[in-house]
């Protein structure tokens, strides 16, 4: 319903009438009787704050985002393409990584590296990204991969920002960036656990609660948990969880909130690597590669403790002017051991192997100080923001490498042995600063929205070799703009148009002994969204150029050493699009076609595409809730992902096969409870995920099964 509509049958027959004043107040008004001695009461204001950038979505399409302005943006006003996975969208597809929450979104290719449970790895827009590019309530997560991947279940909403967004966040990929916006607590209680199991051996249990902690609201807390003891699609591979997340906000007064953020999370895992293309892509003489194929020595390991912990502070100065400072920490601990397969020798039935040990720590402190003001010169209305971050990030491992037998990749015999040495064969510190001043100006003229921004950074990073005692320094700086322009029509339709820019530092020297320039960045964008009035509908039509620079290739002269003069270009258009219909049907469609080339370089790889990077993705989700009758309460969902062929090698040599697979779910919900059955890959499909080289392929999801039980009050 419209709020008109809902008042209208909300207050019917109760003698109150109502009337908006302004956005979202309403009063309401108790007639008089009009007899002598009949009581007139006082009007009655209520005002109802509705979703904000923050906080949770009532279901499926949202309708704000901080993530491409770092202020509460409706999404119709940014002049970039975002893509907001609810709460209830990750409930409905009971998603298990951030990886699976972004199987229906455009411009985005998830799970290339198979069902590996270590990593999230994802491309958007043709650049191959990973837990770099991802953010935790706008602040950037640990650089390396070491901390795995994140909890699904601690998030209210993923957000994806497709293209460069150096001028809110620094250096980062041209891609894009995902941002996770953390469960926060509530001002009323809520209280959830949950069972869960199915294939692979999987148990889990998990706990959300939230709610005030005394009776004038001041104080209120959220705990969220999660206990996972599983196997995985890969023999002797275990995805072993641990999670905790605890939150306190203190609230004084309506100007002010400060929210206490903590997080301890264990996984206990193995990394493998990956099979040959020959018995997985093509065919091999001595058969097929089975998909639960596991190279490694069944006793590795790959244990990670990771903590962290922060505060959100906001205070508003005035009606006007609004102070904010987010502030979090990281540890990360890792120790890893395992012997992995590298290369298929010319038999194609025999996989050499090398042993690999190491310990490495990593430590991360993130600090983002806003200042935001709302004024008006003449006919214009700002929201101008100014900001100032700084992040130190530290990075130390001690590796070892060794040797292996080798190991036979269709009848594998574990236990044949391997070697480590005693002293590390590497013995690296890494320290890396940056700090950037940034200025952003959200003008409104009648309806026309324009965003300009600019960001200047100053990196720094300080390796330390502790075996050759040796210490390298280098320095960067840079200065990123950012414009936008959006025109509202009363219709809903917003057509708009976009220009970014991003960097990023590059390590190491060329053959003259020149430090390397950062690479660099820039989108062309245009595109239009619509968001009908009255309606729970969204839809953005984009089409984008990005180009990054100076990345590196092989020196002609002396191909020992790298030059920059890469560059690749990436060109596509996406279409995606979040219906809630009346009638309880959620729908979600997307397509996407990229073109990213190699433009510029000296290796084979000129002219070709990068690797696990289709040129066509499309998906389509459809989710339909019974809403009367014998069977309310009963829902049901399906979709349909497509993922087209990729590049398997840098040089393009051969091609993995496109895929298509099958997701469906079954749920009902009675009163409190609800049970629910979801399946990943429905019809079992097998399919290579995706190659970068004729040794580093691998396997997709096989079905899987889950069936949770849930109990909320």
């Amino acid at each position: 319903m419209t709020p008109e509509q809902a008042l209208q049958q909300l207050l019917s027959g109760s003698g109150v009438t109502w009337r908006f004043t302004e956005g979202n107040s309403v009063v309401l008004t108790k007639a008089g009787k009009g007899s002598e001695g009949a009581l007139t009461l006082d009007p009655i204001t209520v005002e109802g704050k509705g979703e904000t950038a923050w906080g949770p979505v009532d279901g499926y399409v949202a309708t704000r985002s901080a993530t491409g302005t770092k202020t509460d943006t409706p999404l119709i006003e940014t002049p970039q393409s975002i893509t907001v996975i609810t709460r209830q969208q990750m409930e409905d597809q009971n998603v298990q990584s951030v990886g699976e929450a972004l199987r229906y979104s455009p411009g985005v290719r998830t799970e290339a590296e198979g069902s590996s449970s270590l990593f999230d790895v994802f491309s958007v827009r043709g650049f191959t990204q990973a837990n770099a590019d991802i953010y935790r309530d706008g602040m950037r997560q640990q650089l390396w991969n070491g901390d795995g991947r994140a909890e699904p279940y601690a998030f209210e909403r993923i957000e994806i920002l497709r293209g460069p967004a150096a001028v809110l966040y620094g250096q980062g990929s041209p891609g894009g960036l995902v941002n996770l916006v953390t469960k926060l607590p509530t001002a009323t209680s809520f209280r959830e656990v949950m069972l869960e199991g199915g294939s692979f051996e999987r148990k889990q249990g998990a706990v959300d609660l939230g709610g005030p902690i005394d009776d004038a609201g001041t104080w209120s807390y959220r705990l969220t948990g999660l206990v996972r003891d599983s196997d995985t699609q890969i023999d002797y591979v275990p995805d072993d969880r641990w999670f905790v997340a605890p939150a306190v906000t203190w609230r004084p007064n309506a100007k002010t909130s400060l929210t206490l953020l903590g997080e301890f999370k264990q996984d206990r895992t193995i990394y493998v690597r990956y099979l040959p293309a020959s018995g997985t892509v093509f065919s091999n003489p001595n058969g097929t590669v089975p998909t639960n194929r596991f190279l490694n020595e069944p006793d590795d390991f790959y244990d990670t403790d990771n903590y962290s912990g922060g505060y959100m502070f906001r205070h508003n100065l005035n009606s006007d002017w609004t102070a904010r400072q987010n502030f979090r920490f990281g540890h990360n601990a890792v120790e890893h051991r395992s012997v992995q397969a590298i290369a298929l020798q010319g038999d194609l039935r025999t996989m050499d192997r090398f042993a690999f040990a190491a310990e490495s720590t990593t430590d991360v402190l993130v600090l983002d100080n806003q200042l935001e003001a709302k004024v008006d010169t003449g006919p214009l209305n700002h929201t101008a923001l100014a900001g100032l971050d700084f992040r130190r990030q530290s990075y130390d491992e001690v590796a070892r490498f060794g040797t292996a037998s080798a190991i036979d990749l269709f009848d594998p015999v574990y236990g044949q042995g391997f070697s480590l040495p005693a002293s590390p064969s590497n013995d690296v510190s890494q320290t890396l600063d940056q700090l950037g001043i940034y200025f952003q100006d959200q003008i409104k003229l009648n309806k026309w929205a324009l965003l300009l921004g600019g960001r200047q950074d100053w990196a720094r990073s300080v390796t330390d070799d502790n075996l050759a005692n040796t210490q390298t320094k280098q320095r960067d700086d840079a200065f990123t703009f950012r414009s936008g322009l959006v025109y509202l029509f009363d219709t809903g339709i917003a057509p708009y148009a976009g220009f970014a820019q991003t960097f990023q530092p590059v390590s190491g020297t060329d053959r003259l002994g020149n430090a390397f320039e950062p690479r660099t960045g820039d989108q062309f964008e245009v595109g239009v969204k619509f968001q009908p009035k009255g309606q729970e509908t969204f839809v953005t039509l984009s089409a984008y150029q990005i180009k990054q620079q100076n990345l590196l290739t092989p020196d002609p002269v002396n191909p020992a050493f790298s030059t920059q003069i890469g560059e690749v270009t990436s060109r596509g258009i996406e279409l995606g699009g979040l219906l809630s219909l009346g009638f309880g049907l959620d729908v979600i469609a997307s397509y996407s076609y990229n073109h990213a080339e190699v433009t510029e370089s000296n290796d084979i790889d000129m002219g070709k595409r990068p690797t696990q990077v289709p040129e066509h993705l499309a998906s389509l989700w459809g989710d339909y809730k019974v809403e009367g009758g014998i069977l309310q309460g009963l829902s049901f969902g399906t979709g349909v992902r497509y993922v087209g062929s990729t590049a398997g090698d840098f040089a393009n040599t051969f091609d993995v096969p496109a895929f298509t697979v099958v997701d469906a779910a079954l749920r009902y919900e009675w009163r409190n409870l609800r049970l629910a059955i979801n399946v990943s890959n429905l019809f079992d499909k097998e399919y290579v995920a995706g190659c970068f080289s004729l040794n580093g392929c691998a396997y997709g999801g096989r079905r899987t099964v889950l069936g949770t039980l849930r109990y909320r009050w």
